[in-house]
Formats: structure tokens, sequence, C-alpha cells
């Protein structure tokens, strides 16, 4: 599955590249039942259609339990209402992250998150952005007894604040 969206996000960001719209830069953070992350991506717009991929860290886990838990994210967004300094649409969230819940044992917990939701981007060059996205997550932890990986799937919910460069 991790594939498709990947194939997915690289053929849409072809077509944004050959367009002349706007790119932004972004930084953001974001907060969910699992964790605060700090987060940096790029995001491409073609007219109505934002395209965009993000990278972060979760802050807790991280920076306090000395234990690294990246995230990669992927999202769309329809921009319903635009003006030069305002737009808001639904969207729609595709992340994954890895940690590694128990410092005995070498093999990593999965996570995959699957939402909808809605953004709001307010501003012109330096925006300010607000997305909360309600997610179906599956959670992949190994299960030793079996010896496999078993998935085990809830609903939470993401909310992402931040400041946007656009060039």
């Amino acid at each position: 599955m991790l594939k498709v969206w990947i194939l997915f996000f690289l053929s849409g960001t072809a077509v944004c590249f050959g367009q002349a719209n706007r790119a932004t830069f972004n930084v953001g953070l974001e907060y969910n039942q699992q964790d605060f992350f700090l987060n940096a991506g790029y995001t491409k717009q073609l007219k109505r259609f934002e395209l965009g991929a993000a990278v972060g860290v979760g802050v807790n886990r991280t920076f306090f339990q000395q234990r690294i838990f990246p995230k990669m994210q992927l999202q769309g967004t329809y921009q319903v209402v635009q003006s030069e300094m305002f737009r808001i649409g639904p969207s729609f969230a595709v992340h994954y992250g890895g940690l590694n819940v128990n410092a005995s044992s070498s093999k990593l917990t999965y996570y995959q998150f699957y939402g909808a939701g809605y953004q709001l981007v307010v501003g012109k060059r330096f925006q300010g952005f607000q997305s909360t996205h309600f997610c179906r997550m599956t959670e992949y932890f190994f299960d030793t007894f079996e010896g496999r990986y078993t998935p085990a799937s809830s609903w939470i919910f993401s909310i992402q604040l931040g400041g946007r460069y656009a060039f």
C-alpha cells in the first residue's frame, strides 16, 4: 500500500512541477494520541489542488525518552474557498511511522494512519496553517509468541498548526 501512495505522490508532484504555481516550505507542530510531532515539509499547489509531503519526529519519545520516533506524511487538499489571503478545503492525509517500543527487542512497531479532514491556510508569502484529520490508525506490532507482525486498529485524530513560506 505504501508503494501505491509513493507512486501517487510522485506522479502528482511531476504534474505540479510542470505548472507555474506556488510551492511552500512548511514547519509545524502536530498533536495526535501518540505524541507531539515536529514536522518539516514541502507543498506544491496546482490550481485548487495542493499536494504535500513532510517528515517529522515525535518530541516526547525522541528527545525525552531517547527513542527515535520518525514519521512521514503525504497530504492532498482540494481548496474549495481560495482567495489571495485565505484558503480552506477538504484534505486527505496518510502518515507512516515506526518506533522501537521495547528497548530489549530489535523489532519496530509500525504505525499507519489514513485520515480525512480539512486544511485552513491564511496569508500571502508568509502563511499560517491549521489542519485537522480524523484517522483510522493501524499499528503493526511484533508478536513474539507467533513470530510475526500483528495489526491492531483504532480511531484517532491529528491536529497540526504551523507556518509556511511561499516561493
